[in-house]
């Protein structure tokens, strides 16, 4: 009872009788007037129906009001999604894409973000644009993969402004554009992203899309690699050793040479090496 009664007081918080709206088309005749209302009040219905079955679903995947039950959450984001719900569409997707609540199925979850990125929901479009990227639960199609991607950054989904990047910089599925490159690198550097902070720092470094500046890009591999990134922390030793962008420290290539190593970086280790240390 408790589940019925959460689904009621949902559907009556969604506006089920809301209004028509107040762009519509004015009718000219009675029966005109009552087959808008009539259309009107079941497309409120309709909304709000699939918006109290995402409700419960959210609740049962986090137990809030109900036992935590992840299977019960899927066929309640299910029956949202089949509604045409964009955001349990996306759920969905998720639920497939990692098996949570239901057998993993790669196809099935990149079928479900289509569904939800045609609606314009950014996660989707940015899970859908990787799936198409790598070739993972759809035919790889770098085009379109670019395009989508492209669309989940312009909402500023932060790693779909590192693979725009990537896709700009690398020609996938696009012209190579390292003007858009960096532009897409430093949209996710500034949100905080390590690898495109280190991507940043090499154009930078290299006067790709940007005005040629070490000091930058020191300062972007050190951003990334105190993150953690490996490659910026490689990129940072070699600033230091060389004295490019920061004041030459071969202590401090050392140190930053050895963390990108200890994460496995073959230039790295090889650097250690041939500067005499084990």
């Amino acid at each position: 009872m408790r589940l019925f009664h959460v689904l009621w007081v949902l559907l009556m918080c969604q506006g089920v009788f809301a209004a028509p709206p107040a762009t519509a088309p004015a009718p000219t005749t009675q029966s005109a007037i009552e087959a808008q209302q009539r259309a009107a009040m079941q497309a409120a219905m309709r909304a709000a129906q699939s918006a109290a079955e995402f409700e419960v679903g959210r609740r049962f995947s986090i137990g809030q009001g109900m036992p935590k039950d992840q299977r019960k959450a899927a066929q309640w984001f299910r029956m949202a999604a089949e509604h045409g719900l964009g955001k349990a569409q996306d759920r969905l997707g998720t639920c497939y894409a990692q098996g949570i609540g239901v057998k993993k199925d790669l196809a099935e979850a990149v079928s479900w973000w289509r569904k939800a990125a045609e609606q314009g929901v950014p996660n989707s479009q940015y899970h859908l644009g990787m799936a198409l990227l790598q070739g993972q639960g759809a035919v790889q199609n770098l085009p379109e993969a670019a395009k989508w991607l492209e669309k989940a950054a312009e909402q500023g989904i932060v790693p779909a402004q590192r693979e725009a990047g990537l896709c700009c910089f690398k020609g996938l599925g696009v012209a190579k554009d390292p003007d858009a490159a960096a532009v897409w690198f430093g949209k996710a550097a500034q949100q905080g992203d390590a690898q495109a902070q280190e991507r940043l720092g090499f154009c930078y470094q290299q006067g790709l899309g940007v005005e040629q500046d070490q000091g930058d890009a020191a300062h972007w591999f050190q951003k990334a690699a105190e993150q953690g990134d490996a490659s910026a922390q490689y990129d940072l030793g070699e600033c230091y050793e060389h004295g490019q962008g920061v004041s030459k420290d071969l202590h401090e290539a050392v140190k930053w040479y050895r963390r990108a190593a200890d994460q496995g970086n073959a230039d790295a280790q090889k650097a250690l090496k041939r500067i005499g240390q084990p």
